[in-house]
């Protein structure tokens, strides 16, 4: 290979390497941010359980499908956990998340499905959680919002911005990324039986610790960026959804949701 050829495809790798550099302004510069609030609201839902069939995922995608009354569903993003160790669907996020509500000494709880928002538990009280969502669609974030993807390798390179509306101290704030599929098939006990179910949003992975990593200490006008990278080993591209949340945090607890956006469609 002569060296001409040699130096031409060092200068592509060198500038497709670049394409995506944190350092490059250009790039950062194209990721919209967001101004609005959008709230974050999961279930913990269980593939064996009938009364899930009726109560979990229905209700969410009625929210999401912009079908309730006063709740603009796509201002909203929502995403399906399962945190037993017997469901098939199980995944460790889940259970971890659970895990900050089983050991608060309240026995918040109690029931399966069990909805959250803003990282609340409103058990299965839809009424509650509707009017969770409606109130929280009034607040003017703390931290504006923007995400971007790229596909690199057979990853997913994920790119989050935020533009910091008043200030945070050291800790008291974390990114938490999950992904999720946006659609799959899977078997849903019902009070019939077992029935072929079309499951929705279920978060299978997490890019960040399923609580989420600290964000550094910023004040009013800063913004953060971050690169986190997806193995889309065993997952379809067009299927995969992403979200992004800001955890406020106390006592090293997420008790509150900043702010949060999703991603569906991917560069």
């Amino acid at each position: 290979m002569s060296k001409k050829l040699l130096l031409f495809l060092s200068i592509i790798l060198s500038l497709v390497s670049c394409r995506y550099n944190n350092q490059s302004s250009s790039f950062w510069n194209s990721i919209t941010i967001e101004s609005e609030y959008r709230p974050f609201v999961f279930v913990f839902s269980n593939t064996d359980l009938p009364i899930c069939a009726d109560h979990a995922q229905p209700k969410l995608q009625a929210i999401l499908n912009n079908t309730i009354d006063s709740i603009e569903g796509e201002f909203v993003n929502g995403v399906m956990m399962y945190p037993a160790l017997t469901d098939i669907h199980y995944s460790n996020i889940a259970e971890e998340i659970k895990f900050v509500f089983d050991n608060n000494g309240n026995e918040t709880l109690e029931t399966t499905p069990a909805f959250f928002s803003n990282m609340q538990c409103h058990n299965i009280d839809t009424l509650e959680l509707y009017q969770s969502i409606i109130t929280q669609r009034q607040i003017q974030p703390d931290i504006n919002l923007g995400i971007k993807s790229s596909l690199s390798q057979g990853n997913l390179k994920v790119y989050v911005k935020g533009s910091y509306n008043k200030s945070f101290s050291a800790s008291s704030h974390r990114l938490a990324v999950y992904s999720y599929r946006k659609s799959e098939l899977a078997n849903q006990a019902t009070d019939e039986g077992t029935s072929l179910f079309t499951m929705k949003n279920k978060v299978v992975s997490a890019l960040t610790p399923s609580l989420g990593k600290d964000l550094d200490a910023a004040a009013k006008g800063d913004e953060f960026r971050e690169i986190l990278t997806l193995d889309l080993s065993g997952e379809t591209l067009d299927n995969t959804g992403i979200v992004a949340v800001i955890y406020t945090i106390e006592e090293g607890i997420p008790v509150s949701v900043a702010n949060s956006i999703k991603l569906e469609n991917h560069d």
